[in-house]
Parts: C-alpha cells; structure tokens; sequence
C-alpha cells in the first residue's frame, strides 16, 4: 500500500524555485530519508505535505487520497505527525501535559507509558522549558506517539542534540518502525540515514537529483 505519494510538487518563492516538478511514491511503513544542502528544498517538501506552504502546482495523496486541497488542521488529524527542526513543545507545560494535551482523550496512565518509551517518565513533572534540546525533541517524539500519528515527518530531529540523545532519538525512531509506522526523515550524516531509510531521495535546488 502506498502511504504518501507526491505528483509534480512545484513552489516558488518570489523568483527562487524551492521545489521544481518533485514525484515520489513511499510506500506504508518505510522510511525516507531527504538528503541536500542547506537550500535545496527539503523543508519546504515537507511543509507542502502539511499545507504549511500551499504548492503552487501538483498533487499529495495521503492513502490514496488527496489532501493538497485541505487546510493544515484536516491534514493532521488524518494522522501525519511532524517534527520540526526547531522545537515545538509548549514550555510553560509540564512534560506529562504536553503528551496529554495532544493525547485526544487517552489515559494518563497511556501517556506515563510513552514516556518511559522516549526516556522521559522521571521527568513527567518538570516544565517542558527545562529540559535540554535533546530531550524536548525527545518529548515531541512521545507527542507523535500518543496520538498514534502514522506519516511522522522528521525535520532533522537530531540536529544539535548531545551523542546520548542522539542514541535515545534512534532507537524511538527503530521502535516507530517495528510498529510499521512511515516516516520521511531529514538528516545530514549518511551512515544515519543508510542505517534508518529504505529509500534515499536527494534535493538540489529544488529539484530530485538523485534516487537509491
């Protein structure tokens, strides 16, 4: 079954092509790795998923049905969870309420669970802003599980993250796919991204240059 497939995915920005004409068929409980330099469309791929930017041409089918046309909240609630590169946990929360406010109703008990899953149950009363970076991204993997999400989109989730975290982030992201989750993951370091993913796909200026 093919989870997510993109058809001729276009964006400009002003005269800048971020995304030029981009295909590509992912199939249910495979993972994707996007690889380029800095400015070569990766991010903006993944926000045309989620209607954080509207394509200017193209097509997304979510389960074989299109979505491109619906609005960013009827997105997610057909179950595509994202990461972002830069934080989004709400700080002045505690760690358990930030599971249990994305939990749509589940348990504490269901929430505490995921928690020892991402390394983060001794911390469930602590605000979210102390944790370290790594460990707020950690967070935002259990907010992704607690709702059970099944297109996790991974924004390079272990930028600036300590080696420890980074080992902790890996194995979520091992279990997420024994649980035959699909996930298409930003990343930089080659051997990770050989490790996690099925399939490679590389960007340059907007355009795939390259397929494994």
């Amino acid at each position: 079954m093919i989870a997510i497939e993109l058809k001729g995915i276009s964006k400009k920005f002003g005269g800048v092509t971020a995304l030029d004409n981009v295909s590509f068929k992912l199939e249910k409980g495979k993972t994707l790795g996007l690889v380029g330099g800095n400015g070569s469309g990766k991010t903006t791929l993944l926000n045309s998923i989620t209607k954080m930017v509207a394509p200017d041409r193209g097509e997304v089918y979510f389960k074989g049905k299109r979505i491109d046309k619906l609005p960013a909240y009827r997105i997610a609630r057909l179950g595509i969870g994202r990461i972002f590169q830069t934080g989004g946990v709400f700080k002045n929360m505690t760690v358990l309420e930030n599971l249990l406010v994305a939990s749509d109703g589940k348990r504490e008990n269901e929430a505490e669970r995921i928690l020892k899953e991402v390394a983060l149950l001794e911390k469930k009363g602590k605000k979210a802003a102390t944790l370290s970076g790594g460990q707020q991204r950690l967070l935002e993997f259990g907010r992704v599980m607690v709702r059970n999400d099944e297109l996790i989109l991974l924004d390079e989730p272990f930028a600036g993250v300590s080696a420890e975290n980074s080992r902790k982030i890996e194995s979520v992201i091992k279990k997420l796919q024994e649980e035959g989750k699909t996930i298409i993951l930003i990343e930089h370091d080659s051997a990770r991204i050989k490790r996690l993913c099925n399939q490679i796909i590389e960007l340059e200026k907007g355009s795939i240059i390259r397929r494994e």
